[in-house]
């Protein structure tokens, strides 16, 4: 048994994380200058912190408190100095709580940021994206228990 929950564990990590990575990182906007290190981590920090382009320390929901609240617990462990490893824990801890797919709907709200971080064309502006989070409102009913795996443990 636990055998087939480290291959579970393994293919979420591997497989799963990658997919949502690529998605939250199609059409994104880099940066103007060639030195600049964005990564859809930024988004995901700014999407909670600003509205409308205000800045914001408080949420406006308990669901937005609860992704802010994992989002800064993640934000400064610095067990995870990557933003692809945050990126993965997020990942991980929605999939915990079962609630990925609210969380990542939630995030898609602030339709200034996601315009600023993202092109027209990009998969997370795209009508697809209701299909992608009942996908993974499906996963809400399935228990999991994650570790964080650093990318280099990955390979």
């Amino acid at each position: 048994m636990i055998k087939k929950w480290k291959t579970i564990e393994n293919l979420i990590h591997t497989r799963f994380s990658t997919v949502l990575s690529k998605i939250f990182s199609d059409g994104y906007n880099r940066g103007f200058w060639f030195w600049e290190n964005y990564h859809p981590w930024d988004f995901i920090k700014n999407a909670l912190t600003t509205k409308e382009g205000f800045y914001s320390d408080s949420a406006f929901s308990t669901l937005e408190l609860e992704v802010s609240s994992s989002v800064a617990k993640l934000d400064f462990n610095v067990q995870l100095p990557e933003k692809a490893q945050k990126f993965g824990g997020l990942i991980s801890e929605g999939l915990m709580g079962r609630n990925l797919s609210s969380w990542i709907q939630t995030l898609l709200m602030n339709e200034s940021e996601l315009t600023r971080c993202y092109a027209e064309d990009a998969l997370l502006r795209s009508s697809a994206m209701g299909s992608v989070i009942d996908l993974l409102s499906l996963l809400s009913g399935l228990p999991f228990s994650l570790n964080y795996v650093s990318v280099q443990e990955r390979r």
